[in-house]
């Protein structure tokens, strides 16, 4: 009777042990799906690092507002001013972005934000090398941070977090194509606390 009962029990822990290990598959995917997009999106060309073509300082606003009105459905963009606005809400990927320029002239950043905690520092420093600047900036609310880590030809991601450590599994809020490294900071309502050279790996922030 013992025999009879530990095969039907073996299976159970089976397929139990399987579901498990497919529910876990399926959140890595749905985590990584930002990282994988950005990593076909984000280009690294001679004038630095690009997003889908556009280069800023390069590619004219025009060009860059024409070609995201074609990617994007009407009602997902919105222009104001100098700044172009789209989110993309259709499915499970929910994402969105912004470009600035005037006309003609050489579009000054684009920024892409991730939502629900889509894309990771860890993930970042894996596409876009080892930082090369961290800058600390002041509260946003009590032992609040908001970090900025720049990286080699013109990229950075931006941070908010609780304690001064930089960690891998902490979410970035943004990624910023910017050859200045300025345009898309914050003002000075974010003043600087202090700025850390070169990459000194996933540590305390002094």
């Amino acid at each position: 009777m013992v025999r009879l009962l530990r095969y039907p029990l073996l299976l159970i822990i089976f397929f139990a042990g399987l579901l498990v290990m497919l529910r876990g598959i399926g959140a890595m995917q749905r985590g990584n799906w930002f990282a994988a997009m950005l990593a076909e999106d984000a280009q690294l060309s001679e004038r630095g690092w690009c997003w889908r073509g556009l280069c800023p300082d390069y590619t004219p606003y025009k060009t860059a507002f024409n070609d995201i009105q074609g990617w994007f459905p009407a009602h997902d963009t919105m222009a104001a001013g100098t700044i172009l606005y789209w989110e993309q809400t259709e499915g499970a990927a929910h994402w969105s972005g912004r470009v600035r320029g005037i006309e003609d002239m050489p579009m000054q950043f684009a920024q892409i934000r991730p939502m629900l905690n889509s894309f990771t520092f860890g993930e970042a420093v894996l596409q876009f090398g080892e930082p090369s600047v961290v800058q600390i900036h002041g509260y946003i609310g009590y032992d609040t941070w908001l970090i900025f880590v720049y990286y080699e030809r013109g990229i950075y991601t931006e941070m908010v977090i609780d304690e001064p450590r930089l960690k891998p599994n902490q979410a970035v809020i943004s990624i910023s194509f910017d050859a200045t490294g300025e345009t898309a900071r914050p003002t000075d309502f974010y003043p600087r606390k202090n700025t850390i050279d070169g990459w000194h790996g996933f540590a305390l922030l002094r």
